[in-house]
């Protein structure tokens, strides 16, 4: 199918120019061996063509109807060189019909009659030939499509199928925060249940979208550090240092909250005095780069970075953009730093 220019395989420009060339072969045969004179040959040639056009455009229903596949390439080739006798024949009868009526008065010589029912057959054998490399490759680039469509729709389906372990896994440390909280300060756990309410109808508005700015992102880690500042108090400190370049920039919904989820769970709920969570973002090389640093304690330094909810923002990473995001763990004396770096560009397909 690469031997064919593309603009070659478009059904009418490429149909127009066999139909042009047959005609001009043609008329040099009839001039040579009827024999016709120029004037005659050109538009006699010209009338057969389109006539023996119309005929052989019949092999594209042929090509599109034909069973494929090994064990019927015989019946194929059968009905192909069936049709392509029986189209020799009507260009015969075409031929003589136009040689009568504009040629000389003995018509076409009847030693020609095998060269002409030859010439039409192998005419239309072309033109199904050109029609069956035509209607492969439509199919092809339809098979490309499909699968590009089912690569896309299973990459959704594992981006939904992480995200449903998320949540979880999220409402599970809440709730059990909440509870913490209904013994000894009712108050505080009434305030928190609607912290945690707010924070769920915030990231409903969010289903079904692949990408979201990240000050959408930011606004959500705003809220569930809210939620958990109910239990901490002063313990937990928050801090922000973002490029306005970088506010806008698309990310995968709900990616940076399992990690400042983490930078608690495995860093202020550790350390008796608390400390900062501290959220940097800009814009580098046509990278976002975004990275959330926190305190930590013996238990974080134990951890290393291998909770699941990294491994969960990992696997959304690669399946949004491949290997063209990562994610950067830094763990260092007293400190845990997680990184992330992701194209600016639309995410894989």
């Amino acid at each position: 199918m690469g031997a064919f220019p593309p603009w070659l395989l478009r059904p009418r420009w490429g149909y127009l120019l066999a139909v042009a060339g047959f005609g001009a072969l043609l008329s040099t045969i009839l001039a040579a061996r009827v024999p016709l004179p120029w004037p005659v040959a050109l538009p006699v040639a010209g009338v057969l063509a389109i006539v023996h056009g119309i005929v052989c455009r019949s092999a594209k229903y042929v090509a599109r109807t034909t069973p494929r596949g090994p064990s019927r390439r015989v019946r194929a080739i059968a009905n192909t060189v069936a049709a392509a006798l029986a189209s020799g024949g009507i260009f015969l009868l075409a031929t003589l019909t136009v040689v009568a009526l504009f040629g000389p008065s003995s018509g076409l010589p009847e030693g020609e009659w095998p060269f002409v029912t030859g010439l039409g057959a192998a005419a239309y054998l072309l033109s199904s030939a050109y029609f069956h490399v035509a209607i492969a490759r439509a199919e092809a680039s339809a098979d490309r499509a499909r699968a590009v469509e089912a690569g896309l729709l299973a990459r959704e389906a594992r981006i939904e199928a992480l995200l449903a372990r998320l949540s979880p896994h999220f409402l599970f440390n809440a709730l059990n925060s909440i509870a913490a909280l209904t013994g000894s300060d009712p108050a505080a756990g009434r305030t928190m249940c609607l912290e945690l309410a707010g924070f769920l109808r915030a990231r409903l508005e969010m289903d079904g979208t692949s990408l979201v700015p990240l000050f959408e992102e930011l606004r959500l880690a705003r809220q569930y550090l809210g939620i958990e500042r109910v239990r901490f108090a002063d313990r937990l400190r928050f801090e922000e240092r973002v490029e306005d370049e970088a506010l806008s920039a698309p990310v995968p919904p709900l990616v940076l909250q399992p990690l400042v989820e983490n930078a608690i769970k495995h860093g202020i709920i550790g350390l008796e005095s608390g400390g900062i969570v501290s959220i940097e973002a800009a814009v580098e090389r046509g990278l976002l780069v975004v990275s959330i640093e926190n305190p930590t304690g013996e238990r974080g330094r134990q951890e290393g970075g291998r909770g699941m909810g990294l491994e969960l923002v990992r696997r959304r990473l690669h399946a949004h953009y491949g290997d063209g995001a990562s994610l950067h763990v830094q763990p260092s004396p007293g400190r845990f730093r997680v990184t992330l770096r992701l194209p600016l560009a639309k995410e894989k397909t």
